[in-house]
């Protein structure tokens, strides 16, 4: 796919998505969505190619929500009803974010200005996030009235608590950076320049460990999040138990008992 509305390129195994509407605060409308869609689903079919995704946005916004001008337009060959529509919407972004949020690899919100709306939501799907000191983010929809759709509600009570997550919907407000790390909406706090770097540093850091532990970590505590203890706790047995049988968990052993660096290969 040609890319009008987003860049993609990978290197050094590092994925960088940057959204790319600056005109628009890069607002996310159907075009970009559909490219980001089958960005992820090259990510996924090129994973034992990449180590990490970065994802931003161009100028000085990372993304400040969805497109308002387009939520009420009438679509040639979709349903007459705005709620049909919107709500078909929201289920193939779903599927988008579900999809983003279980990457095999880190996945890291490198937020550069506005997160609003759906902007903030899309972060919410990746493992980490770290923002410049310029970021702002926050839920503003009950401003139109409206409600966060892209999963808002649901992830940021899950990561902030839920009376936290009650004020800044609630309230419609956004909080900078600091009060953001305050808060646990994101990571780390840096300088615009080192936004960038900061997230590369991660992904690296991450790389040095066997990726198949990652993958199952992130199994581990994504589905587990939505489990019983006693459930999450089974669900980590038996990953820990193909683990411990996999080339990768063999390998770090040996490595260990040997005292030398392990190889690992993702099997």
């Amino acid at each position: 796919m040609d890319y009008q509305n987003i860049k993609y390129e990978v290197k050094d195994s590092i994925a960088y998505i940057t959204m790319n509407r600056p005109e628009v605060l890069n607002a996310l409308n159907a075009a970009l969505l559909t490219e980001l869609r089958h960005c992820v689903d090259t990510m996924y079919k090129d994973v034992r190619s990449i180590s990490g995704v970065i994802i931003t946005g161009e100028g000085r916004s990372f993304v400040a929500g969805a497109d308002i001008s387009e939520l009420l337009d009438e679509v040639p060959g979709k349903s007459p009803s705005v709620s049909e529509r919107f709500m078909d919407g929201v289920e193939e972004t779903y599927q988008t974010l579900a999809l983003l949020e279980n990457y095999p690899r880190p996945v890291v919100a490198a937020i550069n200005g506005f997160a609003l709306g759906g902007g903030c939501e899309l972060s919410l799907a990746c493992d980490f996030r770290i923002a410049s000191t310029k970021a702002q983010l926050g839920l503003p929809e009950a401003t139109l009235g409206l409600l966060p759709t892209y999963g808002g509600t649901q992830r940021l009570p899950r990561l902030v608590g839920i009376s936290v997550a009650k004020e800044l919907i609630f309230t419609a407000r956004k909080v900078k950076a600091d009060e953001a790390k305050e808060i646990g909406l994101v990571n780390k706090v840096v300088e615009p320049e080192e936004l960038i770097p900061a997230a590369e540093e991660l992904i690296r850091t991450i790389a040095k460990n066997a990726p198949l532990s990652i993958k199952y970590d992130k199994i581990a505590i994504n589905k587990g999040m939505q489990m019983t203890l006693e459930e999450g706790l089974r669900l980590e047995k038996a990953l820990g138990g193909l683990a411990i049988g996999s080339e990768d968990g063999k390998a770090g052993i040996a490595a260990f008992l040997e005292k030398r660096s392990p190889i690992f290969e993702d099997k």
